[in-house]
């Protein structure tokens, strides 16, 4: 391979490499990238640097490689032999090289661009969304991620509905498949099984979050399991309870609401029915927010993935 020998017959906006003093060079005031220094000061004393970082101006910090220039600064501070790809002056103060140029053109696109630039390393295999964000802290990750898509611009590695997974803690939902159960469909599952994969437990409350972004909160009944015989099912013994009403932020008050629904069965507020598909689409219809409870985890654990497969976002508060 060989480099052209006058770039100024060159055409179009180009890149340059300058060397910047390592005390001086700017970071990303806001990244939210977790680092191994340890392991990057490994590589470099092993390898040299040879991965420059690089700036843009209109971010005003390096859009990638701030790892590696903190842990030249640790380097240096430590009176480390200068690697190769970094210069030293008269004074042994180091410099590293910086990619200059292409800026992006707002501050979200270079954030973007950041965030991609170090996702796209474990993209193209079947890494999650979830994997990805062991690379970041998880707050400051987020609090990016909502700029850009309130922006509209979200990262090529991370739509809408990750950043919502993420949120809420929902890594079941984006990868619902794991060890012995990788190769086995959801509809195949035992409900002791669903169980297992949901990790359905009695004390959990659940959120369902309707179409019209309405949420339902239901909780797993923490009470011994009570049976009602319903005489329209034929005999059938029921275990779902079940309230319409506003919404409630308070999840306490509602898990305090739901135990006494399930003491209080033939009290005229509580309606006792089915934990149905068709039952959260009328709430969903009214602008209703349902309070349900289902002391059988077996039960609780089909409706959670019938909930899921039907487009609904469910997730464990």
């Amino acid at each position: 391979m060989k480099p052209v020998s006058d770039v100024t017959q060159l055409v179009g906006e180009r890149l340059r490499i300058e060397y910047v003093r390592v005390r001086d060079v700017m970071l990303w005031s806001d990244n939210p990238k977790e680092h191994d220094f340890g392991g990057i000061m490994n590589s470099i004393k092993t390898n040299d640097f040879r991965d420059p970082s690089a700036y843009d101006a209109t971010l005003g910090g390096l859009v990638h490689g701030n790892g590696r220039a903190q842990a030249l600064a640790m380097m240096e501070r430590d009176k480390y032999i200068p690697p190769r790809g970094i210069a030293v002056d008269a004074e042994g103060a180091w410099y590293m090289p910086i990619v200059f140029g292409v800026d992006a053109l707002s501050v979200a696109k270079a954030e973007q661009y950041a965030i991609d630039h170090n996702n796209l390393t474990l993209a193209g295999g079947d890494a999650t969304a979830f994997d990805m964000l062991r690379m970041w802290d998880k707050d400051k990750y987020i609090q990016v991620l909502e700029r850009l898509e309130q922006s509209g611009d979200m990262p090529i590695t991370v739509d809408s509905d990750d950043l919502q997974a993420i949120s809420k803690g929902l890594e079941d939902f984006l990868d619902d498949s794991d060890g012995e159960q990788s190769d086995k469909e959801d509809d195949e599952l035992s409900p002791e099984e669903l169980i297992e994969l949901f990790d359905i437990k009695k004390g959990q409350v659940w959120i369902v979050e309707g179409a019209n972004g309405v949420q339902h909160t239901f909780a797993v009944g923490e009470l011994a399991r009570i049976k009602r015989h319903v005489e329209s099912s034929g005999g059938v013994w029921e275990y779902a309870f079940l309230c319409i009403g506003d919404v409630v932020d308070d999840v306490t008050a509602v898990v305090s609401m739901l135990r006494k629904a399930l003491d209080m069965q033939d009290s005229p507020q509580i309606a006792t029915v089915s934990l149905s598909l068709d039952l959260v689409k009328v709430a969903d219809a009214l602008g209703a927010t349902m309070y349900g409870a289902h002391p059988d985890e077996g039960i609780f654990a089909m409706f959670v993935k019938t909930m899921k497969d039907s487009g609904y976002n469910v997730f464990n508060v």
